[in-house]
């Protein structure tokens, strides 16, 4: 009969070979065609890859939820509605990888890692559900007050639903309902064998009906009686006790009928009377309910029949016998039913106080903890090699041994690689240990190594994402130790992937909302530059403190004015430097850095990048603060007044036929920027437009398309000149352009130098030129006057112009040789 049980009742290939998720993962490919295996694995783990995928995404938007204070409850604990929803999830994951191809190693172990975590998931919500579901029976049950009161009783109990609902999902999958359905309709048996029974009373025992009413009656009688308690087992493992005792009226059991009541009894608060009183009947109940056991037991004892007879089978489970359910018991969830079931029996029995101790001992001498069943098992399958994940996950968790718990965790996830297939990590098995480890550090327990290994692998798997996934590595920041330079690692290393202005604000809140300080991340990222990166590069993540606004303003400021530094330093730099302080208007970068000095608390602190220190950080107020927000607002005021002057002498370059080095403004630039029109509004692109506007009459002019007249081009020629001769001045005279003051060595070291030198080669670059530009052109319109005008406001001698003696000199040389040339003219 237990062949027949197991031909029913196989319960499936999720639970039977159990093993250590890591071992199992490992991808041994045949000596026969292992190319056409390793491309099938290849294909089947890009499918597991889209799955985990979708999987990391709902995990981050449940930890978002119970971080966010969304599964709170009064009783500080975490809501069951959370386990439950974790439920479905990776009831979803695992109904998809039903789908992977089936011939594909990885498709196997990926099934079977997803049924896992969906055991593991129902556990831990059935055991949060199970206080709210009895709540309201609390004053007036027995059965519900042990569930509040008695945390070891709760976990019994929910091994022991949980081992239910399993059995029960894989038993209708097999077909019991049918099988229900059949027996119900079949009142035939009854009749069928009151009739042979009748028949052979008259013709003789040719039928092989005995004549002796107690006899079991033919063997089909037998064997559908057998069949029917068969059943009625079933369902009392998949927790249906109340339909089996309905089955078995229907088929005439009556007295089993009965017993089967009295089991489904024990789940029905109203049953277990808490307080014994005359209207509750309890003080009767408790006893008939011992006197039934002992009965039972003695019953079975007596028994000339099989232990693996169905009645016995039946007999057995309604009395929580532990040895004959394990003895028929193929796999884990099988065996944690017989135990739980038993525990479960045995502590309710001694709570009602109607057995003694030595009789409670002797009729349920079995585990009675959640903790030592769970051990049992772990040492049984220890001798047969198996490492049980499940039921050492529910161990820890049920138990709250979350020590144990994360070093499980390391060993099942350390060395998981990102987009290998031969990792020896499922991708799953860090998304649910992963998971379990964060919710772990949002309930109040304290970090320790073996959850950072856990939290480090996925922040590794985050980098090899998409774009939308980047955003969880911000919140899952909090859950690297603060103290840490591993979350230092993690935090760069993933700001350095990311690459879009969205992604950056979304981390950078993120990082706000879990009270890490941004701006120092930030300016730390900017620290990290190496000689090899490239400008662009360089660009790209100067946005980052670009995105802090006021919190990083003043870093911001002196970033882009070092990176317009670099710049003007190479051959083609006119694009670069347009398209950054195009970037920092956009973001008002002036604007932002007012708000810091001028809005209180004054007192706050500036982040900088001026110095040596790690992030340069100091009160708005103090006078060092100041002195860079000054020199930085100079500097920046500089360059922009140095591209209007550039623009201008391109302009006149061009217009007066001078040769003059310059990148051509492309359609495309011109068009970001809205045209040639000037705007009515403070345009300060208006110099660009000019200039781009003279460029498009040189090209028609080059294809005889337009003719411009000689007296009007030099009228513009000397407004451009005008116009030009103020910025001029003005950048001659900025402080920020200058090496002098701010940037002059100090007392305890000189920390410009490098600042204050690239400062001189862009000056010893561009003044001498823009000199001899001005001259030339103003030599060609002969307004050599106001020229000598502009030149004689500075001092030359005591370096108003901030170039090198040997600079002047050629200067003056241009311009002799200009005088000569004019005079011979």
């Amino acid at each position: 009969m237990v062949t027949d049980l197991r031909a029913s009742g196989d319960v499936s290939r999720t639970f039977r070979h159990t093993q250590d998720f890591e071992s199992s993962f490992e991808i041994q490919q045949d000596d026969v065609d292992s190319d056409v295996e390793t491309r099938r694995n290849n294909a089947a783990y890009k499918q597991l890859s889209n799955y985990h995928v979708a999987l990391a995404e709902k995990l981050y938007s449940e930890l978002c939820s119970l971080a966010f204070g969304e599964f709170d409850t009064a009783s500080n604990e975490i809501s069951p509605i959370m386990w439950t929803r974790l439920y479905n999830i990776f009831v979803e994951i695992e109904r998809r990888t039903r789908h992977m191809p089936s011939d594909a190693k990885i498709s196997i172990q990926s099934q079977r890692i997803a049924s896992e975590a969906v055991q593991i998931t129902s556990v831990l919500a059935i055991y949060a559900a199970l206080p709210h579901e009895y709540a309201a029976t609390r004053e007036t049950s027995l059965l519900s007050h042990l569930i509040l009161d008695d945390v070891e009783f709760r976990r019994i109990y929910a091994l022991l639903l949980w081992s239910e609902k399993a059995i029960s999902e894989q038993q209708y999958e097999l077909g019991i309902s049918k099988k229900v359905g059949h027996l119900e309709c079949a009142g035939y048996l009854r009749n069928r064998s009151i009739a042979e029974f009748k028949r052979a009373l008259i013709s003789g025992p040719s039928s092989g009906a005995s004549f002796d009413p107690d006899a079991r009656g033919t063997d089909e009688d037998f064997n559908n009686e057998q069949r029917a308690m068969l059943t009625m087992f079933q369902l009392i493992r998949c927790g249906e006790a109340a339909k089996a005792a309905e089955l078995a009226m229907k088929c005439g059991m009556g007295p089993l009928a009965a017993q089967l009541r009295l089991h489904a009894m024990l789940r029905n608060p109203d049953d277990v009377p808490l307080e014994v009183d005359s209207k509750n009947h309890a003080k009767e109940k408790r006893q008939h309910r011992a006197m039934y056991f002992k009965m039972l037991s003695k019953m079975i004892e007596m028994a000339k029949r099989d232990e693996d007879d169905a009645h016995m089978l039946l007999l057995n489970a309604m009395r929580g016998s532990l040895h004959p359910m394990l003895k028929i018991a193929e796999t884990i969830v099988e065996k944690v039913w017989a135990h739980a079931n038993a525990a479960f029996i045995g502590r309710l029995l001694a709570a009602e106080g109607s057995l003694s101790v030595g009789e409670a001992e002797r009729l349920f001498n079995v585990p009675l903890t959640a903790k030592s069943i769970l051990d049992e098992l772990d040492a049984e399958n220890r001798r047969t090699g198996e490492v049980l994940v499940l039921t050492k996950v529910i161990d820890y968790m049920l138990n709250d041994e979350i020590d144990e718990l994360f070093a499980l965790a390391k060993h099942q996830c350390e060395g998981y690689i990102p987009n290998y297939p031969n990792s020896g990590v499922n991708p799953i098995t860090l998304d649910l240990f992963f998971h379990l480890v964060c919710v772990s550090y949002l309930k109040g327990y304290e970090m320790n190594d073996h959850g950072t290994v856990v939290v480090t692998s996925e922040f590794a798997d985050l980098r090899h994402r998409f774009a939308p996934h980047r955003r969880m590595a911000a919140f899952y920041s909090r859950f690297l130790p603060r103290d840490s330079p591993q979350i230092n690692f993690e935090i760069m290393e993933t700001m350095k992937i990311i690459d879009t202005e969205s992604e950056r604000e979304i981390f950078a809140q993120s990082l706000r909302e879990c009270e890490l300080d941004f701006g120092k991340y930030a300016c730390s990222l900017i620290k990290l530059r190496d000689e090899m990166m490239t400008i662009d590069e360089q660009i790209e993540r100067w946005q980052w403190v670009l995105v802090g606004k006021e919190e990083t303003a003043l870093a911001a400021v002196e970033e882009m004015n070092r990176l317009i530094r670099n710049c003007l330093l190479e051959d083609k730099w006119e694009t670069n430097v347009r398209s950054i302080l195009r970037k920092a208007f956009e973001y008002n970068l002036p604007g932002a850095l007012s708000g810091v000095m001028c809005e209180p608390p004054s007192s706050c602190p500036v982040l900088s990048l001026s110095d040596d220190e790690f992030d340069g950080a100091a009160p708005a107020d103090a006078p060092e603060t100041l002195a860079k927000v000054e020199h930085a607002m100079q500097e920046f005021v500089a360059h922009c007044t140095f591209m209007d002057l550039h623009n201008y002498m391109v302009t006149i370059a061009l217009k007066t036929g001078i040769a003059m080095n310059y990148e051509p403004v492309r359609d495309e630039e011109l068009e970001a920027i809205g045209g040639l029109k000037i705007k009515e509004s403070r345009d300060w692109e208006a110099s660009l437009r000019v200039r781009a506007r003279a460029e498009m009459t040189l090209r028609e002019e080059a294809m005889k398309r337009k003719t411009i007249d000689a007296n009007a081009r030099r009228e513009m020629i000397s407004q451009h000149i005008r116009n030009a001769m103020p910025l001029f001045e003005s950048l001659l005279r900025n402080n920020g352009w200058r090496g002098e003051f701010f940037l002059a060595p100090r007392s305890t070291g000189d920390p410009m130098k490098r600042h204050r030198m690239e400062l001189a080669k862009i000056r010893a670059r561009f003044v001498p030129e823009f000199f001899r530009k001005f001259a030339i052109a103003s030599a060609k319109i002969d307004e050599m006057l106001p020229f000598y005008d502009f030149l004689s406001s500075f001092d030359v001698d005591s370096g108003d112009l901030g170039i090198a003696h040997e600079e002047i000199r050629r200067l003056f040389e241009t311009l002799a040789n200009l005088n000569v040339n004019t005079e011979q003219n």
